[in-house]
């Protein structure tokens, strides 16, 4: 007769102050991935906006000799 023994760590998961569990730091992990990508796609686009040449420019006017 044979006997097989396994040893393994047991995550448990604190809900009251949500942490631990099995994806913790999966979970972790890939969500600063993901703010660091949003925080890059602004930049390109806030970057993207200020090259534009193309938009107006508008002036306030309060006396007639700047017409």
């Amino acid at each position: 007769m044979s006997h097989e023994v396994w040893n393994y760590n047991v995550t448990t998961c604190n809900k009251s102050c949500n942490e631990g569990g099995l994806f913790d730091g999966y979970v972790d992990e890939f969500l600063k991935l993901k703010q660091q990508a949003t925080k890059l796609s602004l930049n390109s686009l806030w970057e993207k906006f200020g090259q534009r040449e193309d938009l107006s420019v508008t002036t306030t006017v309060k006396d007639g000799e700047n017409l």
